[in-house]
């Protein structure tokens, strides 16, 4: 079990995401953290479901490609622009129909990043007030391929889950449908 105060001395380790998500989220070794079975339960209104299938099925990435300092410290604009770069490329080679955000913040940055690349995006669309953040949502676009994004509060903090829930069963409700039919 990877342990959090060994956590950011293997933050240059190439793997440590996938070594994240199979120690934490996948095997339920929170350690504390509220991250994934927030997110869990975000998803499936429980964190009782088969987690190796789940994570086999989604694609998870670190948008903030470098640590904090502290559980304290907050990303810098640049760090959101950095990171759009990332899903840009991501994006371009997976070409995904919806995107779920963990995390509101990243959706500021979102047109500045794709300003002067081949991709297109609606205005960022301030939805429902759910747990103290707004819901955020657009459309990205790049040449036939239209892509929903969602973003929700950052699963790390205190919130409540089932609003979470209910939002997203209104937003994306069929690909949460599919999820729960594929992890069983």
């Amino acid at each position: 079990m990877m342990e959090l105060e060994n956590l950011k001395m293997t933050v240059k380790s190439s793997n440590l995401t996938r070594e994240v998500v199979e120690d934490f989220a996948t095997n339920r070794n929170y350690n504390g953290t509220k991250i994934f079975p927030n997110l869990h339960r975000v998803l499936f209104r429980n964190d009782e479901f088969n987690t190796e299938t789940f994570w086999g099925l989604v694609l998870f990435y670190n948008f903030i490609q470098r640590a904090m300092d502290t559980n304290l410290e907050r990303p810098s604009y640049d760090d959101y622009y950095n990171g759009w770069k990332i899903f840009i490329e991501l994006y371009k080679l997976l070409k995904p129909k919806t995107c779920l955000f963990v995390g509101t913040t990243y959706a500021n940055s979102l047109h500045h990043a794709i300003n002067g690349t081949d991709l297109g995006a609606d205005e960022i669309n301030w939805e429902d007030w759910i747990s103290n953040a707004y819901a955020k949502s657009s459309k990205l676009f790049h040449g036939d391929l239209e892509t929903d994004l969602v973003f929700i509060r950052h699963t790390s903090q205190m919130f409540s889950w089932d609003k979470w829930n209910a939002f997203l069963s209104n937003r994306i409700g069929g690909q949460l449908e599919w999820l729960k039919k594929e992890v069983g």
